[in-house]
């Protein structure tokens, strides 16, 4: 169980007589890095909803919290805030659970036994990926990472221009130049799809069924409209023309039915078109399925200083694949994109993706030299600096970092986590400057530092940056 969730558990059981409504949910848990200690303000929650004060109510929480096993201490603050106090013993331990589970730290059963579909759209088959498409694709491939790592069973789909004019033959071409463009950037997709060839006529019939008998279509000046209105879109939709033809938005449609009838759990649309969202949001209840069906992800657009950047491929060659992955997954999807390339050319601390990699040689060096002196700690009672326990808190709430970027589906939260582990640990090494190298690190520490590595690389791997070891 994530460290958070540890927490939640314990203070649940602590407000037995309080909680007939009180859900971990309602709880919230922050970690302080400076003070290194966890903080609560559930007790001025629970006051609201009875008649006792918060002081009553974290002094009730404090007293049944004092005796829990991992509890060092708790402090109550001047506004009833609960500063709570891991024991070193409990945090220790992290360590050997970390290079015991290695890959697998991290993983959660949060969206155990759902399947999720996420589709993109590439609006030009006809020529590489620009960076519209290109952003897309690395957020859409960043998030099924993640999604994964909780539990969650992702397809993930590229939707293809309707090139009707264009042979089949031609296209399949098109999209296996497609597949290795993306599989340079280290993005797999498992459908490549066509909007016109999945939404053919048996799939627009059966769409068409489900809808126009229900008091969401009517009949205008001998066209068929959709009612969208009725569930916030801007304008009714138009179906069918007069002349019996069909809209393309009958075959976004149908499409979007046959994803529905393929028992998804969750349908995730990466798109800016404002127009095909509502659309698509105003049709699942029509088609009488759970709101909760439909996600759309809104993308912001990109601006680079450097005007020569047009493809995806020109960055990539520019800045390398790594430091794309990292720039790309830096800025969350809704957020614009505002990026100088010089800075991903920066070899300094100005540049958060060198500090990273030269912070991931570092470590690389320092294990490979002790890798034969290194031995398995059962019990940590050497660690005495606070540094390392800030960094041991840092590894313990990875659980809790990838489920809340799940959760908001923002892989951004796994792009900053890199950073500020990273930043502790050259606070670890700073403080061995002085020291002879063969004895800069005592065994515990090599542990920590092993641990430290594992951590990194799978928080990478939840992006799709492959580290380099070596300069």
């Amino acid at each position: 169980m994530s460290i958070k969730n540890t927490l939640k558990e314990i203070i649940i059981k602590s407000i037995e007589l309080y909680n007939q409504d009180i859900t971990t949910n309602d709880i919230i848990i922050k970690h302080n890095h400076e003070g290194n200690y966890y903080l609560t303000n559930i007790a001025l929650i629970i006051a609201n909803r009875t008649n006792k004060t918060p002081y009553e109510i974290a002094n009730i929480i404090k007293n049944k919290m004092d005796n829990n096993i991992i509890i060092d201490r708790i402090i109550i603050t001047d506004k009833n805030i609960l500063h709570i106090y891991l024991k070193q013993s409990y945090l220790t331990k992290y360590i050997n659970t970390i290079t015991n589970e290695k890959r697998n730290y991290g993983k959660n059963k949060l969206g155990i036994n759902k399947q999720i579909n996420i589709t993109f759209s590439n609006h030009n088959i006809n020529s590489n990926m620009n960076l519209e498409t290109g952003r897309k694709a690395i957020y859409c491939d960043n998030l099924s990472r993640i999604m994964n790592f909780c539990g969650y069973n992702i397809t993930k789909n590229c939707i293809i221009d309707n090139e009707k004019e264009i042979e089949k033959s031609i296209i399949n071409s098109l999209i296996d130049s497609l597949k290795k463009e993306l599989d340079t950037t280290r993005i797999y997709i498992d459908n490549y799809e066509n909007i016109e060839t999945i939404a053919n006529d048996s799939i627009i019939e059966e769409f068409l069924l489900k809808v126009k008998y229900t008091k969401y279509c009517y009949i205008n000046d001998d066209s068929l409209y959709l009612k969208t209105t009725s569930f916030g879109d801007n304008n009714d939709r138009l179906l069918i023309k007069k002349d019996g033809s069909y809209t393309d938005i009958v075959y976004y449609l149908a499409y979007n039915y046959y994803k529905i009838k393929n028992d998804y759990n969750l349908l995730i649309y990466i798109t800016n078109n404002e127009k095909k969202a509502n659309i698509l949001l105003s049709t699942i209840p029509i088609l009488e399925e759970k709101n909760s069906l439909l996600e759309i992800i809104n993308y912001n657009e990109i601006n680079f200083k450097n005007n020569n950047y047009y493809y995806l491929s020109d960055v990539i060659n520019e800045i390398g694949i790594n430091s794309t992955r990292y720039y790309f997954c830096l800025y969350n999807i809704d957020i614009k994109m505002d990026f100088d390339p010089n800075i991903a050319l920066n070899k300094s601390k100005e540049n958060p993706f060198y500090y990273i990699e030269h912070a991931n040689i570092l470590l690389s060096s320092i294990l490979r030299k002790s890798r034969k002196k290194m031995t398995s700690v059962d019990k940590y009672n050497n660690l005495k600096e606070a540094i390392a326990y800030n960094i041991i808190n840092k590894l313990a709430l990875f659980e809790d970092v990838v489920m809340e970027a799940c959760k908001k589906r923002n892989p951004s939260l796994i792009a900053y986590y890199t950073y500020e582990l990273v930043d502790l640990f050259y606070k670890l090494d700073d403080k061995k400057s002085t020291i002879p190298e063969k004895e800069k690190y005592t065994n515990e520490e090599l542990n920590l530092l092993n641990a430290i590595q594992i951590v990194l690389n799978n928080s990478l791997n939840l992006i799709g940056i492959i580290p380099r070891e070596e300069m």
